[in-house]
C-alpha cells in the first residue's frame, strides 16, 4: 500500500476544512508571511523615540512592537510609535509608584541575579 494514501485516509474532511479555514483567516488578517516582516522601528529608532537607555531593556519594546504589528498588520510606523510611547508612558508612571524602579532597572537587577558562572567554575578549576 502507498503510505501517502494511508495518510490521506486518516485525515478527515473535517480536519481539511479546519486547516483551510485557518489558512483563509491568516490570509484575511494579512498574516501570511508574517515571519518575514521587518520591524517598523529598529533598536536605535526605539532608543531615540522612547528616550530609552541603550541596553537589554530595548528588547522589551522590540517584543511589544512585534506584538502590535501582528495585531495591526496594516498599521503605520507612526501608529506603532504612538502605541510604544503610550506603553513607555504607562511603564514610567508605574515605576514611579513602585519607588522609582523602572522596568529597565528591574531587568538589570534580574540579570545580575541570574548571571551564569564561567565554564571553569562549572568544572571546578
Amino acid at each position: 500500500e502507498n503510505s501517502t494514501t494511508n495518510a490521506i485516509d486518516i485525515i478527515s474532511n473535517n480536519d481539511i476544512d479546519s486547516v483551510f479555514r485557518l489558512y483563509q483567516d491568516i490570509q484575511r488578517s494579512n498574516l501570511d508571511y508574517c515571519w518575514k516582516i521587518r520591524p517598523l522601528l529598529d533598536g536605535k529608532a526605539l532608543v531615540k523615540s522612547l528616550e530609552l537607555p541603550r541596553g537589554p531593556g530595548v528588547g522589551i519594546y522590540v517584543e511589544e512592537q512585534v506584538r502590535w504589528m501582528l495585531l495591526n498588520p496594516n498599521g503605520s510606523k507612526n501608529d506603532c510609535e504612538e502605541h510604544l510611547k503610550s506603553v513607555r508612558k504607562r511603564e514610567l508612571e508605574g515605576s514611579a509608584s513602585e519607588g522609582g524602579q523602572s522596568l529597565e532597572n528591574r531587568q538589570k537587577g534580574d540579570e545580575k541575579s541570574t548571571k551564569h558562572c564561567s565554564k571553569k567554575a562549572h568544572i571546578g578549576t
